[in-house]
């Protein structure tokens, strides 16, 4: 029975009772039988009733953060039932005391205070001391609002001194690890209690449990491997969408709640490579090696390029793209980049025309003007011809051999670490400028706010360009067996053999050029120049019909490849 159908039956007013633990640690029950009992007595004494059916407790919420008025609060879903007319003027709303409602600023807490008594008429008992706050008996009689008011401004200040010196202990230990001078825990560690088993989750990945007997971090194994077989799955190019699917289907699971939970942000996590990553008071400190990895830090760089690469990177539809889609397959005549187009007409037998999977140049869509190779192409023989090309491992060799995209990577990374050096030094101008204790001008302080954008900027494009000069460094094609192996699924329109080659090309190739009326626009044959990832460049015909490749337009000599109208890109 609801508590508005209780008080149809009886007008007595009622008594609730709410108790806040900001950790779990507090939540030993003593408390709560005290409260039990103090609110049983005093219902007794003033003739009304309590009512069990809405006892309220927020285990382990900050008052301090306002986390018990918000969604999944008990004090804020109480609110709310007041708000609603479950709880009506004359009710009374008993706590220990006046910091369990609120350890937010004075004001906060007061227009709290005020909306719960003032504006509702609910009562409110602190059983530490016995004051009842009234509303008829504050409007004669205010001062108890000062006693309040004072309790508020207490609760603040000592939960702003505890924030502070929890706050420098953590920025301590951050400290220490880096210097190697200490190795213990810095935050509560996802474990399982030993009085009880309860899970308590702490500051951890849900794939990393702490040892308490141990005293060490370790991979939790169902978890661990869900979250590897999400990575391989985004890896392979499959979007949350197709993700969450398979997993489900597989029977595997992150979150007790759903299979799946923010991929995106999972898969981003420095603790897959086992560093946490502790921000205190706008300081970002990373620990390496604070917990067991899930995998090597090369992989985790290669990945990141991957997510970095969002938006362009998974592939739609029945029958995914293995070259669109990726920013990287352009006309070779206007240098517009090309879409894929796939129509969804099918045989008598089930399968897909082939011939409806077509390329087409981006000059009609973003230019409206015409292109010499035309609006569009078939997509069949071009896919045919790359799968064919790189079928062949010494094709493969040839792609990463020779002109090494690591020398102008290494100069952009030069140039932006000499840019970074050169704002750090008027950053510290200007800071030592501050210490002297010099009033600055406000141009000074817009100057300071642009030159600390700027290093956050430069220092995010050091990192991704150290990252990827990392990977093009160690680069290596893979095999001509596994392009030859998926050449027959791939034209078959085999979903799974389509998305691996979409991941092949990706790491294959850093642009692909398609000539769809040959070299020469002379309508013979089709062409296409790629790019390797270390900028090796190479050239070759196929029919245009078949995707079988002309063995002797790579060789000759009368006709060389064009060149490319400016240099590869380079990310």
């Amino acid at each position: 029975m609801s508590t508005k159908a209780q008080s149809a039956i009886s007008n007595t007013p009622r008594i609730y009772t709410y108790a806040r633990f900001s950790s779990l640690q507090q939540a030993d029950g003593s408390s709560i039988a005290r409260q039990d009992a103090y609110a049983e007595a005093w219902a007794k004494q003033h003739g009304l009733i309590l009512d069990r059916s809405l006892r309220m407790e927020d285990r382990g919420k900050s008052a301090h953060k306002g986390e018990h008025v918000k969604k999944g609060g008990a004090l804020g879903a109480f609110i709310e039932r007041i708000k609603a007319g479950d709880v009506v003027p004359g009710d009374t709303l008993i706590v220990e005391n006046l910091d369990r409602l609120s350890r937010q600023s004075a004001q906060n807490a007061q227009t709290q205070f005020n909306a719960i008594v003032n504006t509702y008429g609910v009562d409110i008992v602190t059983m530490h001391d016995g004051v009842r706050y009234n509303r008829e008996e504050l409007a004669r009689d205010p001062s108890p609002l000062f006693l309040a008011l004072a309790v508020m401004v207490r609760a603040y200040d000592e939960s702003s001194r505890k924030s502070s010196n929890a706050r420098g202990a953590y920025r301590d230990k951050c400290e220490r690890w880096l210097k190697g001078e200490y190795h213990g825990l810095i935050g509560q560690p996802r474990h399982i209690r030993v009085s009880d088993g309860k899970l308590i989750k702490g500051t951890d990945p849900i794939w990393i449990l702490y040892d308490t007997e141990a005293k060490r971090f370790e991979l939790v194994p169902e978890k661990a491997a869900a979250m590897q077989r999400i990575i391989d799955l985004y890896r392979q190019g499959h979007g949350s969408v197709e993700i969450t699917r398979r997993m489900e289907t597989e029977g595997l699971t992150i979150s007790d709640k759903r299979a799946v939970v923010r991929i995106h942000k999972l898969i981003t996590y420095p603790a897959l490579k086992g560093d946490k990553v502790v921000v205190v008071d706008g300081q970002t400190y990373t620990l390496k090696g604070y917990y067991p990895p899930l995998i090597t830090e090369t992989e985790f760089d290669e990945l990141q390029l991957l997510v970095g690469k969002r938006g362009v990177r998974k592939g739609k539809g029945k029958v995914p793209a293995i070259l669109t889609g990726m920013k990287m397959c352009y006309c070779g005549y206007c240098r517009q980049l090309m879409v894929g187009q796939t129509l969804t007409t099918t045989r008598a037998d089930g399968t897909t025309h082939q011939y409806f999977r077509r390329l087409r140049c981006g000059s009609y869509a973003n230019r409206a003007a015409d292109c010499r190779g035309g609006a569009s192409c078939s997509g069949v023989p071009v896919e045919k011809a790359i799968m064919t090309f790189c079928a062949n491992q010494m094709n493969l060799n040839h792609l990463f051999t020779g002109n090494d995209k690591s020398d102008p990577l290494m100069r952009q990374l030069t140039a932006k670490r000499a840019s970074l050096a050169k704002t750090d030094l008027k950053l510290k101008g200007i800071k030592d400028e501050m210490l002297n204790g010099d009033a600055l001008p406000s141009t000074f302080r817009e100057v300071l706010r642009e030159l600390e954008t700027n290093k956050r900027t430069l220092t995010q494009a050091i990192t991704k360009l150290e990252r990827e000069l990392s990977i093009n460094s160690a680069a290596q094609p893979a095999p001509a067996e596994t392009w030859a192996d998926l050449v027959s699924d791939v034209m078959a329109l085999d979903y799974d053999a389509r998305m691996k080659t979409r991941r092949l090309v990706q790491e294959t190739f850093e642009r692909i050029d398609v000539f769809s009326k040959g070299f020469e626009c002379d309508g013979e044959h089709m062409a296409v120049r790629v790019t390797s990832k270390r900028g090796v460049v190479m050239g070759f015909e196929f029919n245009r019909r078949t995707g079988e490749l002309i063995e002797a337009t790579r060789t000759r000599k009368s006709k060389p490849l064009p060149k490319p109208a400016r240099t590869p890109r380079m990310k």
